[in-house]
């Protein structure tokens, strides 16, 4: 198992970001959502030499809005297309092996709460999960052209989001067959402790198709993205999957400790 170092994991913009993990030794670098990166993206990322993975909403756009692969807005959706699309791109210029993105939601947001989106009551989940499945199909197919895999990573349910998301428990994933999977364990724990599943059942069932997994833990009541601890569950779940790359995203509150956990993290697995 390769292991990265999630963009995410210190507080800093991309560039600062970056520069910082080279300097601490961490070459190993997932892209995710940063603040927009300026011009000449593909060649900057190249000549700092690092080994990257492309995740979700990256880049990110100077006019903001929500990805989303099952929006029923016409102008969302493609829009979400369009931005997937472009990201495949870019993961392809950087010699990336995968493009990772969310699943779905029910409903656009309509706001945030500070821990999570906040979604407007109803909606079709039947037709959402037919939009995300159309979406997935032709961005998958539109990755292999390019030599990479698609990954989909599960969602976070928390009590406030029951009902407006998509693809977060073992069930639901079997609606995607054919789909390489990105495992996030904070999400699962998150998820299963909400919906009453076994987290553990997920990678027992899905393990053969999780290509990568987004490591970080909780208590199971919200997303807080905190280190896997020796004898976690979260570490099991990587052991139970065919995982070749496992990402740290869990917060830091410098690169030093960030460096020290995925020094750790390498030696354990």
């Amino acid at each position: 198992m390769r292991v990265y170092a999630s963009t995410a994991c210190v507080a800093g913009g991309l560039w600062e970001t970056l520069d910082a993990y080279r300097r601490a030794g961490l070459r190993r670098v997932e892209l995710g959502a940063s603040d927009p990166p300026g011009d000449r993206l593909v060649e900057r990322l190249r000549e700092l030499g690092l080994d990257y993975l492309v995740h979700n909403y990256f880049p990110a756009p100077t006019d903001e809005f929500v990805l989303n692969l099952a929006s029923p807005d016409g102008a969302v959706l493609e829009r979400s297309r369009a931005f997937v699309a472009s990201s495949l791109e870019l993961a392809a210029g950087l010699g990336s092996p995968l493009y990772s993105v969310h699943a779905g939601f029910v409903a656009d947001p309509v706001g945030f709460d500070g821990t999570s989106f906040v979604f407007p009551e109803g909606g079709d989940v039947r037709a959402a999960e037919d939009r995300f499945r159309y979406s997935i199909e032709a961005a998958g197919a539109r990755a292999r052209e390019l030599g990479l895999e698609l990954l989909v990573e599960n969602n976070v349910c928390t009590e406030a989001t029951r009902g407006s998301l998509l693809f977060q428990t073992p069930e639901e994933f079997e609606a995607l067959p054919d789909v390489p999977i990105l495992l996030d364990t904070g999400h699962l724990n998150v998820s299963a402790h909400t919906l009453g599943f076994d987290r553990r059942d997920f990678a027992r069932r899905h393990g053969w198709r999780v290509h990568a997994v987004h490591l970080h833990d909780n208590d199971g009541s919200r997303d807080a993205h905190e280190p896997a601890r020796e004898g976690s569950w979260a570490l099991d779940a990587v052991r139970d999957s065919a995982a070749e790359y496992v990402v740290v995203e869990a917060r830091f509150a410098n690169v030093e400790r960030l460096r020290d956990h995925v020094e750790w993290l390498s030696a354990c697995l």
